[in-house]
């Protein structure tokens, strides 16, 4: 079997496997400052029935460095009654706390109190055709109730927000970090950049929306009709396997990131944590996950200042992990018996074949032919190259330069 290991900058992406990652060139680092930054996208905040946690998190926004205009800021309150259950899901007096304090915190906001329960998904998707139907935005920026800000975080996002506009293969950007490093850690790597984790404090591109709609609207028809806690699990996950993706979760969250997978694009987070995750209880955790998790722990990034500059992936980084991406996405699952027969044809083990294939698919952009395949599958497995040389060696031929315009790359570092 091949190792497929790749690196983003210094991060290892292939969870367990950080002790065989190839690690491509760095990049190149500039200061925060000198790189372009958006207009002023709209910032959208979703909340339920959390105002304790609310409270935090909008006066966390409102004391961003620089101020935050407040008329760029949207709340989007879900409802009390879901008509699915014939009843209320929570306290209607919860979300009136919500309202009073957003207004509080956010005089010139804008309030859209959905009249009842949507669920998390279905209050997503009206948030997010708001931001990109009715304001036309090109970038928008979505927050939920359980994240505190750094005074920097907007300031971070908005430079990522710039990197995703100008690249089509970044789908979204964060700066919520990683919540296992200590401030240490983070002020010795806090010019790098890594793969998100979770789809928490982001930008998300109209671009990157539109794109996704084909393949979002299928699995929102499969939650119509019932409470989003109600959801049919099963049924998702075979929607998603029989798509060549591994999806073990049915949340929005799962489904958003099955769609980069099947579109090939990227999600980006600092290293440093400019977030710090308090939702100790509610929809995704309870308080023993949250704490197994280690997120209790998490050290945020020291206000003072912002990043003191940031790596920019090359083409060789960008590349590497949009071939990991896809090749996670297609060895997660543990298929049902009952549904093996159904396995898709194009899903890829992790061998020799399996690897040149992807990259023939993701790079080029077309099925392997036989020599080729052939070629590359023996001098791997006889180890004349290893899976860096190889994936070099595809970003240096002339096909693919041909298709993005680009001249030779420069070889990975020894």
């Amino acid at each position: 079997m091949v190792a497929i290991a790749v690196r983003l900058l210094s991060f290892g992406f292939a969870g367990n496997s950080q002790n065989q990652v190839t690690e491509y060139s760095q990049g190149i680092t500039v200061p925060s400052q000198s790189l372009p930054i958006v207009g002023s996208p709209p910032v959208i905040l979703l909340a339920f029935d959390r105002p304790e946690l609310l409270v935090q998190v909008a006066e966390s926004l409102a004391a961003q460095q620089p101020a935050l205009d407040p008329a760029r800021v949207h709340l989007f309150l879900d409802g009390a009654y879901c008509p699915h259950r014939n009843a209320a899901v929570t306290d209607p007096a919860l979300l009136d706390r919500a309202v009073m304090i957003f207004r509080r915190v956010f005089p010139a906001g804008q309030v859209h109190r959905a009249p009842q329960n949507l669920g998390v998904a279905f209050n997503f998707d009206r948030a997010e055709r708001f931001a990109f139907q009715t304001l036309g935005a090109e970038v928008a920026y979505f927050f939920e109730d359980d994240l505190v800000l750094s005074p920097h975080y907007l300031a971070t996002l908005d430079r990522l927000a710039a990197l995703a506009l100008l690249d089509e293969r970044i789908a979204y950007v964060a700066a919520y970090g990683n919540h296992r490093l200590d401030v240490a850690a983070q002020q010795a790597r806090q010019t790098e950049l890594q793969p998100m984790e979770h789809l928490w404090g982001y930008a998300l591109t109209r671009r990157h929306w539109q794109e996704r709609q084909p393949l979002w609207q299928p699995y929102l028809a499969l939650l119509r009709g019932q409470n989003y806690r109600d959801r049919p699990h099963q049924a998702v996950l075979e929607h998603w396997w029989h798509r060549g993706i591994g999806a073990e979760v049915s949340s929005q969250d799962g489904a958003k990131t099955a769609c980069c997978h099947l579109l090939g694009r990227l999600r980006l987070s600092t290293v440093a944590v400019l977030g710090r995750n308090i939702g100790e209880y509610g929809l995704h955790f309870t308080p023993e996950q949250f704490r197994g998790a280690g997120f209790h722990l998490t050290e945020m990034f020291p206000a003072e200042a912002p990043l003191d500059g940031m790596v920019l992936p090359d083409e060789p980084a960008m590349a590497a992990l949009l071939v990991e991406n896809r090749a996670v996405a297609q060895t997660l699952p543990v298929v049902p018996p009952a549904l093996r027969h159904t396995w898709p044809a194009q899903t890829l083990p992790l061998d020799a074949a399996g690897l040149v294939t992807l990259l023939y698919r993701t790079l080029l952009g077309r099925e392997p032919d036989f020599a080729g395949l052939a070629a590359y599958e023996q001098r791997l497995e006889q180890g004349e190259i290893d899976t860096a040389r190889l994936v070099q060696g595809f970003l240096e031929s002339e096909e693919f330069r041909q298709l993005l315009g680009t001249v030779a790359l420069s070889p990975p570092r020894a």
